[in-house]
């Protein structure tokens, strides 16, 4: 069998199979070491840093200078995974209700045109001839344009290296030289129609073309799909979108509708994970992408488990690998997954069934180490693994195998792995029918075939955080430029592509989170393809009405659906998470007749439908009152506040205030109280109208006599023009009438049905009152006469006739009519009193005596 090497080497495989030569096209790659000698390193071979993440540093470099670049024993480890990217390919917002109105409280706050949100686009390229990405005057609608593709002029090249930046000045003024290329079919521009066209191309009175988004401003990245470490540049695309919308003070939403089959699948790749920190930066933010169209496609996914058993598939020879005729498998798991597992490789004669067994190893004896093992004649088993964070790479290629042979990996113990493998990913196809039968093989029963499930594009599309989009179909048909109808599809309408992926991730994460219509959808066509539709009659049948709109289809045109509502949502909450926005998405999607029991891995949550996404997100809160009803007395107050409190970055009442509380009182109670109001997010909201009450304060009178004999008591009276009132005395009495037989202060308190009260008062003198209508001596000898009296009263002293008094007389509202002195039996002369009953107080010695006489 030959003789195995084993070398301690940067041996991924997909690297070994790179012939860059002389090339100076830029590469990116994730880098460990020394960081002050990568950056001198870097400079020497005019490369670039840019950024540090988790430990590693994201350079570019001249592809020439990579191998030697990570040879250097400062470079302790890199992520190269040799993927390249492939782009992924109205009625629709009719499907996702984007064009029906949200209603607040009964009140229709119109549709939502993505106002004030950038829209931020990776794909192939963009026409930004086409009428649909200018204005009503003819400027562009597109801030600016990285095109990664190209790399002539320096003064233009961003700090990552590579590239050339347009800005709208330049698109306006016709010197910008990007395009979006022919190899890609325009899928850029039809992408970029969906998310963000606004249909200016076509006359509204011949039909509405617009795309959702279709007034944000845009922001576009032209991948260089064939750049080696592909991913890795969309993640630099990811980053200067963003910082482009912070330049502009406006969130930001980017589509991706691109991936790499290849990887593990799991989220959990450092490019994911660096995309997925730069998302969740800031608030305002979102991503959406294209899951895959991969449905189709003939099994490539291998989920191999053991449970102390043994498992084996069988892969065959691919004839035009990058590394020649070739068998490559490669494995992904995570690191618990292989602790008990054992691998082993050979070949099995498809003739006599026989097999050759080329190693049974360990994945642990050959981390980081390019192991080979010559077979003779060139025949050559060379194998790689490394760690990734949380997972396991383990590869495997065998050059110059023997072509009728299928050869088989094999796990032994407890564990798993996934594989991902076909000969149109570079590698081997997997064997899945025209097995033996087991008089034949007799261990066939241990074979695990590849399944349809987990056929979605890799890296970030499987983050668990990042909003992965399924397709359904969109129309049945449309009208073409000819006036008659173009059919699209025999496919139910609202049932799923056939082409679109399956999920779940590697870790069994729901994958796709959501389906959006994207088959059979007009969109906007670059000027060069519509202008050949058009001149080409046996092609005209495929342009829309108008001509300036053509179909496409596939998860490509359904993630710019869901961007689209991404950029509803922050129109509307421009503040909000990207949290809040996936919450509202998958919360929200609906199900049908054609999705199946939900959720599933072909419409993940379901539906999307923008109106009850966008109503999802409305906030609601009511007015309060501080003594818990909206009535108070006059003359006094309340204060009405939020029940949810002061959460809000504002809230302004209708009188004008905006602090958290309100003071109502007599000058400002006829008010209609209502609030508006934004929420951290900003989302905005208002009340119901709250209105309040001044109950009036309850009309009250007490009634009595101001002065009054002991002797007879007096009644007071609470009197009131108002009814259903409770009285309350200073006594503790709760009667409308109050006996009292001493002198005082008196006041009594009505308290209306509405709690609200008022109160008055009397003041009141007792006396001793002891005086008939004759003549009567008092006990000590004091005689008042005669009563009733006309206009002369006298006072007699019985003991002495030379006697003097002092006197006052009062009237029975207690003021004093008259005073004086006089001497026993002489007269008080009564002619200017008027008629009526008084109190005559006499002072004899220290004491005073008080008579009551009647004036006539």
């Amino acid at each position: 069998m030959g003789l195995c090497a084993q070398e301690k080497s940067f041996g991924n495989l997909w690297l070994q199979a790179s012939d860059f030569g002389q090339s100076d096209r830029p590469i990116s790659i994730f880098v460990k070491g020394d960081l002050t000698q990568i950056e001198s390193s870097l400079y020497s071979i005019n490369g670039t840093l840019k950024h540090s993440f988790r430990g590693y540093h994201s350079v570019v470099l001249p592809e020439s200078k990579l191998k030697k670049f990570i040879s250097q024993p400062f470079v302790t480890h890199f992520i190269f995974d040799g993927g390249t990217g492939q782009p992924l390919i109205n009625v629709s917002k009719k499907n996702t209700k984007a064009d029906q109105s949200v209603i607040y409280k009964g009140e229709s706050w119109g549709t939502y045109k993505g106002r004030n949100v950038v829209m931020g686009i990776i794909d192939t390229g963009i026409d930004f001839g086409q009428p649909d990405f200018q204005t009503k005057g003819k400027k562009t609608r597109i801030v600016k344009i990285w095109d990664q593709t190209r790399n002539q002029d320096t003064t233009i090249r961003p700090s990552y290296g590579y590239g050339e930046v347009y800005d709208s000045s330049s698109i306006n003024a016709g010197t910008c030289p990007h395009v979006d290329p022919n190899n890609y079919h325009g899928h850029g521009t039809m992408v970029s129609g969906i998310a963000a066209g606004n249909g200016n191309s076509v006359p509204d009175s011949i039909a509405d073309y617009s795309g959702y988004a279709s007034e944000s401003p845009i922001v576009f990245v032209a991948s260089d799909f064939g750049a080696s470490n592909w991913t890795q540049t969309v993640a630099d695309g990811v980053e200067w979108i963003f910082g482009e919308a912070d330049k502009l003070g406006l969130p930001c939403v980017i589509n991706i509708s691109a991936g790499s089959y290849r990887g593990s699948h799991d989220g959990q790749d450092l490019v994911a994970q660096y995309i997925d920190s730069l998302v969740n930066a800031k608030n305002g933010r979102a991503i959406a992408c294209a899951a895959g169209n991969a449905g189709s496609v003939a099994p490539f996914h291998l989920r191999t488990r053991v449970q102390n058993d043994t498992s084996f598939t069988w892969f065959k020879v691919n004839p035009s690998s990058s590394f020649g005729s070739a068998v490559f498998i490669e494995a992904w798991a995570d690191t618990v997954d292989m602790h008990g597992l054992t691998f082993s490789f050979g070949a099995t004669d498809t003739n006599s069934w026989k097999d050759t067994t080329y190693f049974v190893d360990s994945i642990y004896n050959r981390l980081d180490t390019l192991t080979t093992l010559n077979l003779g004649g060139g025949t050559q088993v060379m194998t790689w693994a490394e760690r990734q964070g949380p997972n396991y790479l383990f590869q495997v290629l065998m050059l110059k195998p023997t072509p009728t042979s299928y050869y088989k990996l094999t796990a032994m113990g407890k564990g798993g792995y996934d594989c991902w493998n076909a000969t149109w990913l570079g590698m081997s196809d997997m064997i899945n029918s025209g097995l033996p039968g087991s008089g034949a093989y007799p261990s066939i029963g241990k074979y695990q075939k590849p399944d349809t499930l987990q056929n979605i594009v890799s890296s970030w599309n499987c983050h668990p955080d990042i909003i992965s989009v399924g397709n359904y179909n969109n129309r049945l048909e449309f009208e073409n430029v000819n006036g008659g109808m173009t059919k699209t599809t025999n496919l139910p309408v609202g049932g799923i592509g056939v082409t679109s992926s399956r999920g779940p991730n590697r870790r069994g994460v729901l994958k796709p989170d959501v389906a959006a219509p994207g088959n059979f959808t007009l969109t906007s066509g670059r000027i060069v393809d519509v202008t050949y539709l058009d001149t080409t009659p046996s092609q005209r049948h495929r342009l829309a009405k108008g001509g300036f709109h053509f179909i496409n289809g596939g998860t490509s045109m359904a993630s710019p659906v869901v961007a689209g509502l991404a950029a509803f949502y922050f129109e509307k909450c421009p503040s909000a998470s990207y949290a809040d926005f996936r919450n509202a998405l998958k919360s929200t999607a609906f199900a049908d007749s054609l999705t199946g029991s939900l959720p599933n891995f072909s419409f993940g949550k379901g539906k999307v439908d923008a109106k009850a996404m966008l109503e999802f997100s409305h906030i609601y809160d009511t007015i309060i009152s501080s003594t818990g009803k909206f009535s108070f007395c006059e003359g006094d107050s309340l204060s009405l506040s939020l029940k949810s409190g002061s959460n809000y970055n504002y809230q302004n009442w209708s009188n004008g205030d905006s602090g958290q509380s309100v003071v109502v009182n007599d000058s400002n109670f006829s008010t209609p109280w209502k609030v508006h109001f934004e929420n951290i997010s900003g989302c905005k909201g208002y009340t119901d109208t709250a209105m309040t009450i001044q109950d009036l304060l309850p009309n009250v009178l007490l009634e009595g006599d101001t002065v009054f004999c002991l002797e007879d008591g007096d009644t007071l009276k609470g009197v009131s023009l108002d009814s259903n009132l409770n009285w309350t005395w200073n006594t503790g009495d709760t009667t409308e009438s109050l006996v009292i037989t001493a002198g005082g202060e008196y006041w009594v308190k009505a308290t209306s049905s509405a709690g609200c009260t008022n109160t008055d008062s009397l003041t009141t003198k007792g006396i001793l009152c002891y005086v008939s209508t004759e003549e009567n001596l008092d006990q000590n000898g004091l005689m008042v006469y005669p009563n009733p009296v006309s206009n002369q009263l006298f006072v007699k002293s019985q003991a002495n006739d030379n006697q003097s008094f002092d006197f006052e007389i009062i009237d029975q509202l207690g003021s004093s009519r008259q005073k004086g002195q006089l001497l026993s039996n002489e007269a008080i002369q009564l002619e200017d009193i008027p008629q009526g009953v008084y109190f005559l107080r006499v002072k004899e010695g220290d004491e005073w005596k008080t008579f009551r006489f009647v004036k006539q």
